[in-house]
């Protein structure tokens, strides 16, 4: 793995152990899977523990219990269910698959169940692949090459279908336009494994969490919102479903509000005048102990507008659960 520090490119193992020891160690860096270093311990910082790539365990022990239907899970100090070439675990907490390049298709068993239960044409298996030069393209027959674009294309009307189903338009334009529309999936997948997991104790049966409604928040359009959700997910992974409470429940929601902000008006600038919180005051799981950041207005307007458009396109104003998938596009 190949990871880069400013203008210094450093080489490691799959679990992380630097390959170039020659190399001045850099104490305040991000390297192996984009993670601070520090050079104290020799670990990384994963937020909720610290990792050693020499032994490929945490320092502590997992707080999250595991799943019987996964059994890498269970392990309570095991780094990427012994799998870091395809995983990473950038809260301590929670196994995520990395999104792959814009044209690489992520073939995960969980994305390929769902393409197939929502696809109405059958395909072969899709295999990872990134078409990255004219080169590579010569080397394909003509019919290997018309083969290649009916998967792809077979492929990305269906992602269409997936996410287009389960968020509303005003969201779902924005996925359209960043041509990212893999990358919306893969995300949506990590969240649900991570719903289903916490199931027990949110209140979802497993079966219906691969049809909530999904609620994005992009890091292009809403930069500070993103980053407070997103942190906020990582440090108490139940957050990533809420319940709305419902339409008619304007003081709820005002009462989260005040105790959510309290105290942190100190947070507020001239140019990031409002106070966003996380999970949002509409859900019954806002209001005290919510993650709060101060966003600017353009931000906080945008915000309103998605969640009003979501909360009525896609759950007709009850007090429904969803997903919220922090996507960085």
């Amino acid at each position: 793995m190949i990871a880069y520090s400013g203008c210094d490119t450093f080489a490691y193992d799959a679990y992380g152990q630097r390959v170039d020891p020659l190399k001045d160690v850099i104490n305040d860096g991000l390297f192996y899977t984009g993670e601070q270093f520090d050079a104290e311990s020799s670990q990384y910082y994963l937020r909720a523990r610290y990792y050693n790539p020499l032994t490929g365990r945490f320092n502590r022990i997992d707080p999250i219990d595991g799943s019987l239907s996964d059994p890498q899970s269970l392990h309570k100090y095991l780094y990427c269910h012994a799998n870091p070439v395809n995983n990473i675990d950038p809260s301590g907490y929670i196994v995520d698959c990395p999104v792959a390049p814009t044209l690489q298709i992520i073939t995960t068993t969980s994305i390929q169940a769902q393409l197939r239960s929502s696809q109405s044409v059958s395909y072969a298996p899709i295999y990872t692949k990134t078409l990255t030069t004219v080169a590579s393209m010569l080397l394909l027959t003509t019919t290997a090459i018309f083969t290649e674009l009916l998967l792809y294309y077979s492929v990305f009307a269906t992602l269409h279908t997936i996410l287009k189903e389960r968020t509303s338009p005003v969201i779902y334009q924005e996925i359209v336009a960043s041509k990212k529309l893999v990358e919306a999936v893969a995300r949506t997948k990590a969240a649900e494994q991570v719903a289903r997991q916490f199931a027990h104790k949110i209140g979802i049966k497993q079966d219906e969490i691969e049809d909530l409604p999904i609620f994005f928040v992009f890091q292009r359009i809403t930069p500070y919102i993103y980053e407070n959700d997103r942190n906020a997910i990582m440090r108490n992974p139940l957050w990533v479903a809420l319940q709305y409470v419902g339409i008619g429940n304007g003081n709820m929601i005002n009462a989260n509000r005040r105790a959510a902000t309290a105290g942190k008006d100190y947070l507020r600038t001239i140019d990031r005048p409002h106070l966003d919180e996380y999970p949002f005051a509409s859900t019954f799981q806002g209001g005290a102990g919510a993650s709060v950041e101060a966003v600017p207005e353009l931000e906080h307007q945008t915000q309103r507008v998605h969640l009003s458009s979501f909360y009525r396109t896609k759950l007709h104003n009850e007090p429904k659960w969803f997903l919220v998938v922090p996507l960085p596009l």
